[in-house]
């Protein structure tokens, strides 16, 4: 057999051979596809992974999402939240649908119709209730109707909030409960401009009220002793003078916990220590003349106390003159007097007033009162000894950023061996018109520029202090530019890494 006859039975073999391995191939790959179409099958017949959780288990996570926001909605949110998980799926709808607790908020407003009302009644079946009337303003008719539909369930209402309305819809509201009780009513918020006291707020009407929520007060005669059940209670005055009237002192109940009080008019004259508060906890007061009601409280339990205002009246180095003692328990300190600077005398009496405090807050206005270092290398806040975080709101870099009062302060206390501080800013933000190139006049009478300036604050506390910033506006619009005349980049900065390449960057910034 020569070589030709050689070659041809090996390509023959070869050909038998590739229709062989063509034909497995083939095999293979019907057998893939047919495999792939069942498993294909097998997924599309299962249901999805969040369908196969228990009953329960779904519901607590439904609970997160609609239960869980505070029961003051704004709008419909939790009304068009509890839709939208509705429409997901038929198993979620019936949840939704039969589980009473997603229907127990029903907020009272003209764009809630009565259909939505009355499902909200009878799907909740006995469950409490927590009822919002709002946003009762313009011309209405519709307000007496859907009350026709929540009245008869007045023993079922646990919180109710009634703001955000002018006085004939107030007065529509007072008519439809008049002479009723409120069995389960525990918190109630009436916000309503120029009110007197509600008789439906009443102890032996609202017999289980804790938390009370009035605003806008009108002092008069006919204020009746609070239930002692109350713990919570948020008071402010309208802008009526009490004239002859006595201070209400009957309001306040001895199991109160909470207490705010906000008057802008000159309240009458209150005994010192006459009323008594054993259990008060939190006590917030915002008025213009604090100092009567600040010597009137006995409050041996006090842990947290906030002070607004104070434009007129007595200083408060003459209101927390001699108060040592009354507010030792005080951990939490906050003064928030935007409207006048606290002056050096005033820093050295609240100190003195509130030795324990532990953690205070004050406006950026405030540093050099209680941070000013005197010629004997102490200041008002050294009296703190057991200061361990200090908080300045409101923030608007550059203009508030605290200034060398603070730095140095605290650079004594690291001199001394003393523990870093916390030092926190809240609501911080950049100032619009920050220029990269704009010249502040340094100590030494050289110019350097806000940026510059700007760096140095940081870097300054960074080292001295434990630096937390909470709210803050997280990014900062910025061109960049470089040297070399590349086109220019809009990018938003974050604010820690915008105070870092502010720094050390060789680009060029036009903020």
């Amino acid at each position: 057999m020569n070589a030709l006859e050689q070659a041809r039975i090996e390509i023959e073999r070869l050909e038998i051979a590739e229709r062989s391995l063509m034909k497995q191939l083939s095999t293979v790959r019907l057998a893939l596809e047919t495999r792939r179409s069942f498993v294909a099958e097998l997924i599309r017949q299962r249901s999805a992974p969040i369908d196969r959780l228990p009953a329960e288990t779904l519901l607590c996570i439904m609970e997160l999402l609609v239960l869980e926001k505070d029961v003051s909605w704004q709008g419909g949110e939790h009304h068009r939240g509890k839709m939208k998980l509705a429409g997901v799926s038929r198993k979620w709808r019936q949840i939704i649908n039969n589980y009473p607790k997603f229907w127990t908020n029903i907020k009272v407003t003209p764009k809630l119709g009565m259909i939505c009302v009355k499902t909200h009644i009878e799907r909740s079946q006995q469950r409490p209730l927590n009822i919002i009337i709002r946003n009762w303003i313009h011309s209405s008719t519709e307000l007496p109707a859907l009350l026709d539909v929540i009245v008869p369930h007045i023993h079922r209402w646990r919180t109710l909030d009634i703001s955000e309305i002018n006085q004939s819809y107030y007065q529509v509201i007072l008519d439809a409960i008049h002479n009723s009780t409120f069995p389960s009513l525990i918190c109630a918020t009436v916000a309503v401009g120029g009110i007197y006291y509600p008789n439906f707020l009443r102890p032996e009407n609202s017999p289980a009220l804790e938390t009370l929520r009035l605003s806008c007060l009108i002092p008069s005669e006919d204020l009746p002793p609070t239930d002692q059940r109350l713990s919570k209670f948020i008071l402010k005055f309208s802008d009526h003078e009490f004239g002859s009237l006595a201070f209400p002192t009957q309001l306040l109940s001895q199991k109160l916990t909470t207490l705010s009080i906000d008057a802008d008019q000159a309240l009458p004259p209150i005994p010192e220590n006459s009323i008594s508060l054993p259990f008060l906890t939190s006590l917030t007061i915002v008025a213009f003349q604090p100092g009567q009601l600040i010597r009137a409280v006995v409050v041996p339990r006090l842990t947290y106390f906030c002070l607004e205002g104070g434009e007129e009246g007595d200083p408060l180095s003459v209101v927390f003159d001699g108060l040592q003692s009354k507010f030792s328990s005080v951990h939490n300190l906050v003064l928030r007097t935007r409207y006048v600077d606290i002056q050096p005398d005033d820093g050295e009496a609240i100190c003195l007033a509130f030795p324990n405090a532990s953690v205070v807050e004050i406006c950026p206005g405030d540093i050099p009162a209680l941070f000013s270092v005197g010629d004997d290398d102490l200041c008002p806040a050294d009296y703190l000894t057991k200061l361990s975080c200090v908080t300045f709101d409101c923030i608007c870099i550059p203009y508030q950023l605290p200034d060398d009062d603070l730095i140095y302060w605290l650079n004594q206390r690291q001199q001394r061996g003393q523990p870093k501080l916390c030092v926190k800013f809240i609501s911080l933000s950049l100032d619009d018109n920050l220029e990269v190139e704009g010249i502040i006049e340094a100590d030494d009478g050289h110019g350097k520029s806000e940026i510059d300036w700007l760096s140095e604050r940081f870097d300054s506390l960074r080292h001295l202090c434990t630096l937390e910033l909470v709210k803050v506006q997280l990014s900062k619009h910025m061109v960049l530019t470089s040297a070399s005349g590349t086109p220019p980049v809009l990018v938003r900065i974050p604010l820690q890494m915008y105070c870092l390449l502010i720094h050390r960057s060789s680009w060029r910034r036009r903020l």
